[in-house]
């Protein structure tokens, strides 16, 4: 019998980094290992130390919870078998993970690949959304603080909840179809 394979993704940071420095392998065909310290107590999709399996998102949200603003990400492939707790947004591995594909998440956004997207949670603060098609995407709940949106199409887009704060909006279109958050005035 051939054991069942599945996707999610990991945001990392620039240099292949996560939260307290752990190192994921950025090559397309490497894999990253737990140290297999599972901790038996823990049902939640995030490791509770060291070595307790490896946290990989299933939604922007889920990438969030990394604590810093998404960029560069990794497609990763991993076994069934080896998913230790899962919700909505994360899944907690044993591991080990496959590196399938790497991308530039803002960049897939500017090219066009924006609209009728869901971000809702997402990790955006400082971004370069110059000129993004986010037309229809729902971003509520985003943290686009900081985030340049310079001539970004945010026609029909869902800002509520959205973190805007100090997010250059100058030349961005919308409509009276645009939701933005309470208070706020584009």
């Amino acid at each position: 019998m051939s054991e069942q394979r599945r996707q999610a993704w990991k945001a990392v940071r620039p240099d292949g980094t996560t939260r307290k420095g752990f190192s994921w392998e950025v090559g397309i065909g490497g894999t990253v290992q737990s140290d297999h310290n599972i901790n038996p107590d823990n049902t939640s999709t995030c490791p509770t130390r060291e070595g307790d399996g490896l946290c990989i998102a299933k939604t922007w949200q889920g990438a969030a919870s990394a604590g810093f603003a998404t960029s560069r990400c990794l497609i990763v492939e991993f076994n069934a078998a080896q998913v230790i707790a899962e919700d909505d947004n994360k899944i907690r591995v044993a591991g080990p993970v496959t590196v399938m594909d790497v991308y530039d998440a803002q960049a897939l956004l500017r090219a066009g690949c924006g609209a009728d997207s869901h971000l809702s949670g997402a990790d955006l603060s400082g971004a370069d959304l110059s000129g993004a098609n986010l037309s229809r995407a729902t971003l509520s709940g985003a943290d686009l603080s900081g985030a340049d949106l310079y001539g970004a199409d945010l026609y029909g887009a869902n800002l509520a909840r959205a973190d805007l704060a100090r997010a250059d909006l100058s030349g961005a279109n919308h409509d009276a179809s645009t939701i933005w958050p309470e208070g706020f005035t584009p």
